[in-house]
């Protein structure tokens, strides 16, 4: 166990160190430059054989090859095209996730596409791969393969190809403002007549260097903010807001919310010190807890690997307070605090609030006895509740008096707000926050996040239990009414979708019943209960290649009723 704990330190602190210099590489003034040594950087630390960024032409017809780099000879080619419109599984993939890990690409569901075209020419066995980005949409992918043999990709690896994608993706966004900011500086030369040569070379040198400070710390503010903060969508009734304001561009503050099959994480975490030193902190915590997480950890587990993890990476002087609240799809929250100011819970049923606290020492303090006061609780969450997270720089900001918004006006702000939409209340906050320093500049990284359980949720679930209780009773008719009212409340519970398709399925309307359980899969992809019944859906519609895509999941799960349904169809499967 020793020499895999060694092992993971060492590859966290090998990918934390191509994060930084991958940072660093997208910044090269030539980009063409600073593509061919970004992928130089990702295909090392990976160990993998080629690494590539493929792009959308303007029409978005074809994928065109920037550049391929080949480790073993250190050759960079390019210029090779795909026909986009080729590979709609991938794409549709890669458009709602981080990064595609394909051990087995010829059989993946979103990748068995290319395996003919692409796989086989070039003997590819395994993809990880992560979408580019240029403002919010995908505009082509960076590419990692695995040649002569499949590899398994670990937890760690897709989380680092997760943070490649998002760094390369900010370089595009900066190549693209630096090419305006060129052209646009160039009319505004054209228009300037006459200047001394004294005061224009005194006048450009401090341009040269002020612009040069200040791109350096934009790129790095944009970065930042491109890997942190997760994904805000709905989860099982769950709704998000947030609000992020750094003293400088760069923050010492970290939010995060991780989504796992059955649960959800909400992070919040404030490094010691302010902007780039405590910036590069807190990515290194961003991948210590995204890490941790990918484990289905409890709070008070993840906060000991966080904190066994970073003490060896940080100095003496730095340290990080965290809080992290994970909650599951029967809406039990547990939650554990690393010396963090208190989290809010918010009751919506009588108008009060409850402090949220426990016992906990700051990560990274090299103290013998942390781990062992790293507490956590347990709390439920009721229709309508909802719990603020926030750093100490929202409740000690001042005003010209001297005095600290505080404790006490937050309560009073979150319980006056109690209407607001959750979208809008951590910004509302904030804003009474700016309102009571009377202007001030703001004196510490400030950010706030909260979560909200949606007040239809008693009435989903009352719906929802009636529907169930009607399928039990064989009142398929009755059932289907009861869920088609439970998703008035909430659609996007995958519960509810696998109930609809399984009522569907047995009245026999198997087009929609396949809708309703794709819908479900989207939501929870590896569900062995969604996938037995998918499986049946598809071949009852006679989509074989559906239902073999299905059957290889089964088969990956090891799900002993899955192999004996897909038995039962194997003569089916032959023809």
């Amino acid at each position: 166990m020793t020499n895999e704990a060694d092992e993971s330190r060492e590859r966290l602190k090998r990918y934390s160190k191509a994060l930084v210099d991958l940072t660093r590489a997208v910044d090269a003034e030539d980009f063409s430059q600073a593509i061919r040594r970004s992928l130089e950087i990702t295909a090392n630390a990976l160990s993998t054989e080629r690494a590539s960024i493929w792009m959308f032409t303007e029409d978005n017809q074809e994928l065109e090859c920037l550049d391929l780099f080949e480790s073993s000879s250190a050759k960079h080619s390019g210029g090779f095209k795909l026909a986009a419109t080729s590979y709609p599984a991938y794409f549709a993939y890669l458009n709602e996730a981080r990064c595609l890990a394909a051990s087995d690409a010829h059989t993946n569901p979103s990748t068995h596409e290319f395996s003919e075209s692409y796989l086989k020419p070039n003997n590819i066995f395994s993809l990880l791969d992560a979408p580019i980005l240029v403002n919010g949409r995908m505009r082509g992918v960076v590419c990692h393969e695995q040649l002569g043999q499949p590899r398994n990709w670990t937890q760690e690896e897709e989380t680092f190809a997760g943070s490649i994608g998002d760094i390369i993706s900010r370089g595009f966004e900066l190549h693209s403002k630096r090419e305006m900011e060129h052209n646009a500086r160039a009319d505004l030369e054209k228009q300037i007549d006459v200047r001394t040569h004294e005061l224009k070379s005194a006048l450009a040198e401090l341009e040269k260097k002020n612009k040069r400070n200040e791109r350096e710390l934009l790129f790095a503010s944009e970065v930042q903010q491109g890997v942190f903060g997760g994904n805000l969508r709905n989860w099982n009734g769950i709704s998000f807001g947030r609000t992020y304001h750094p003293m400088v561009r760069v923050s010492g503050d970290y939010y995060d919310i991780i989504r796992r099959p059955d649960s959800v994480y909400v992070v919040i975490a404030d490094a010691s010190g302010h902007g780039v030193p405590a910036a590069l902190i807190t990515m290194l915590a961003k991948q210590t807890f995204a890490t941790a997480a990918e484990t289905d950890a409890n709070p008070g587990s993840i906060m000991r690997q966080a904190n066994a993890t970073l003490t060896k990476i940080l100095k003496q002087h730095e340290y990080l307070t965290a809080f992290v609240l994970q909650i599951d799809q029967r809406n039990r929250a547990i939650y554990s605090s690393a010396g963090h100011p208190p989290a809010i819970h918010y009751h919506k049923k009588d108008h009060s609030v409850t402090q949220l606290g426990t016992e906990g020492v700051m990560i990274g303090t090299g103290l013998a006895d942390v781990e062992q006061r790293m507490e956590e609780k347990e709390l439920r969450i009721r229709s309508g509740d909802r719990i603020l997270l926030y750093t100490d720089g929202v409740i000690e900001q001042r005003n010209a008096s001297g005095e600290e918004f505080g404790y006490n006006r937050l309560v009073y702000a979150l319980l006056e707000l109690s209407t607001t939409p959750i979208g809008e209340l951590t910004s509302q906050i904030f804003d009474r926050v700016r309102e009571f320093s009377g202007g001030l500049p703001i004196t510490d990284d400030a950010t706030l996040v909260a979560v909200e359980l949606s007040p239809n949720w008693r009435d989903f679930m009352n719906a929802y239990n009636l529907g169930v209780q009607a399928l039990s009773q064989k009142d398929v008719g009755r059932a289907l009414l009861h869920f088609e009212e439970a998703g008035q409340f909430i659609q996007t519970h995958p519960e509810l979708r696998y109930a609809q398709a399984k009522a569907l399925s047995l009245a026999g309307r198997w087009s929609e019943a396949a809708r309703a359980i794709e819908e479900c899969l989207n939501i929870k992809r590896n569900d062995p209960r969604a996938l037995r019944l998918a499986f049946s859906i598809f071949m009852e519609l006679k989509k074989v290649g559906s239902a073999e895509e299905i059957a290889t999941f089964l088969l990956r799960l090891k799900d002993a009723r899955g192999k004996q349904i897909l038995r039962a169809y194997e003569p089916l499967l032959k023809t």
